[in-house]
Order: structure tokens, then C-alpha cells, then sequence
């Protein structure tokens, strides 16, 4: 665990030595559902097995239970971080199940990289719920509508979009919009995307991209 990594839910703030003595106890009788999905795979990723275990989406025929490497995982996470630029402290938003793919490589992305991660409950519009911007977010495109909607999509510097197709209405909303906004590729059995799109700014393109080469 990078020693500048921090979870923050509400006003309680995460270390490092305080993520370990929570998972001695019983933490899942105090958090509510979404909280404890985060600290139930903290507690697997910290735990002397080599793999994670997740469920597919079933997008393309019958989900399936599968174990991913966590020294696969760390490798993704590098690479996510190095392509967007992320640094220790710096903050981001998880707003992802914690139960999904999607959010469990924002939690080991903020491990590895040592971000200031605040985990909200993943639903309806996450930024509208911050009250410090973040550099990094990564959402669906139901939760990208509901912020555009309630004009809060500012409150984060970089927003990765994945989960389904972003639509041609929402893509063209988007390519003006000041905030650095990409689209991904992925799923479960790649550790979420593999490739990226550049959805607006000077960089902008119709094609995804494999991400590091």
C-alpha cells in the first residue's frame, strides 16, 4: 500500500494504519451496503492469496466466476495512472460499485498510486454530493447524464466513461465541454479497459486507442 493513500467517506478520512485496524474487526456491521462492498474487497486485496475473485457482466452469455492476479491488477492500475497523469495525493471520486470491476481497480489504482480517494454511494449524480473538486473520475453514462443535467461535471478535472457506448447526443455534449473526457473499452477479464477514446479537446478522435502501446 503507497503510504500517501487515503480513503475518505464522509468526514472520516482513511490511512493506511487505520484501513489495517478496521479490517481486524467486524466492520461490516457499521457501514451500509456500498461502504461495505469497499471494505470487504479491501480485505481480500490485502489478504496473502495471489488472486481476486470476480464475476463477469454476462454482456456476452452466462456471468462466470473467475480470479483475476493481483500483480495483473497492480500492472492495469500503473498503467491507468501513468496515462492520466495521476500522482500521490492527488484526489479522485469512486462512485462505482466496489462490487464491479470498474470499482474495484479505482480502489487499487488509489492503492497503488497513493490517491486521496473519497467514495461516495454510486448512484444518482456522485459530484453533486463532493464539496472539494477531484482531478480524477471515472462513471457510467447514466451518472455523466445526471451531473451534465445538474451542470456539476466541473468538479472534476479528468472523467473516464465506461460501462456501455456513450450515445452520439451525449459524445456531442461532451466534445465541448471543458473537462477532459474519454470513453473506455473493456470488461471484467481485462481489469476493466484495455483502450481508450478521446471524446474532446485538440486530441479528440472517432477511435479507441490501446492504452500504453
Amino acid at each position: 500500500m503507497h503510504p500517501s493513500f487515503k480513503l475518505q467517506i464522509g468526514n472520516d478520512i482513511f490511512s493506511p494504519q487505520k484501513i489495517t485496524d478496521v479490517l481486524q474487526i467486524d466492520q461490516l456491521a457499521i457501514t451500509e451496503d456500498w461502504q461495505r462492498s469497499v471494505f470487504m474487497f479491501l480485505k481480500q486485496w490485502f489478504s496473502e492469496g495471489d488472486n481476486i475473485t470476480v464475476h463477469t457482466s454476462g454482456s456476452t452469455g452466462k456471468p462466470q466466476v473467475i480470479h483475476l492476479s493481483k500483480s495483473r491488477m497492480r500492472v492495469s492500475a500503473s498503467m491507468t495512472c501513468d496515462y492520466f497523469g495521476l500522482k500521490p495525493m492527488d484526489r479522485a471520486l469512486l462512485c462505482l460499485s466496489a462490487e464491479k470491476i470498474a470499482g474495484k481497480m479505482m480502489l487499487v489504482r488509489a492503492i497503488e498510486r497513493g490517491l486521496h480517494l473519497v467514495a461516495v454511494n454510486p448512484v444518482g449524480c456522485p459530484l453533486s454530493v463532493i464539496n472539494e473538486n477531484v482531478k480524477f473520475t471515472a462513471m457510467v453514462p447514466i451518472q455523466v447524464q445526471h451531473c451534465l443535467d445538474e451542470k456539476c461535471l466541473d468538479k472534476t478535472e479528468i472523467l473516464l466513461i465506461g460501462g456501455v457506448a456513450v450515445s452520439d447526443q451525449m459524445q456531442t455534449e461532451l466534445s465541448v465541454h471543458p473537462v477532459r473526457c474519454y470513453s473506455s473499452y473493456g470488461m471484467t477479464e481485462t481489469m476493466s479497459h484495455v483502450a481508450i477514446k478521446t471524446l474532446n479537446g485538440p486530441d479528440a478522435s472517432e477511435w479507441f486507442e490501446g492504452l500504453n502501446n
